[in-house]
């Protein structure tokens, strides 16, 4: 093994540099990761509780094709609310109303 150059140690340093900025970039991800693991309940609150209105929109209207949290944070409802219509546990009738289109 020689006698290393300017060019090869100019080299290793730029590798190393673009390791350290992988790894502090990993090391962020990892952070948010923990920091979102350690909140896992949390979520859309309700501002209101919810109407028929609001479930017949999120079953058979215009907020169906929408996510479960998308839906949420647009009418101010909480995650369980919609769950809950969608499933029918709350507002059975309207579930129902989805059953019968099929």
């Amino acid at each position: 093994m020689g006698k290393p150059t300017l060019e090869s140690m100019s080299r290793s340093i730029e590798e190393i540099q673009a390791s350290i900025k992988k790894l502090e970039e990993d090391n962020e991800y990892l952070r948010d990761v923990i920091k979102e693991m350690s909140n896992p309940r949390k979520g859309v609150k309700s501002t209101r509780p919810m109407n028929r209105e609001d479930a017949v929109r999120v079953v058979l209207g215009d907020m169906k094709d929408y996510s479960t949290k998308e839906a949420a944070q647009k009418l101010g409802l909480s995650y369980g609310q919609i769950y809950s219509a969608r499933g029918g546990y709350t507002f059975a009738d309207v579930f129902d109303e989805t059953l019968k289109k099929k």
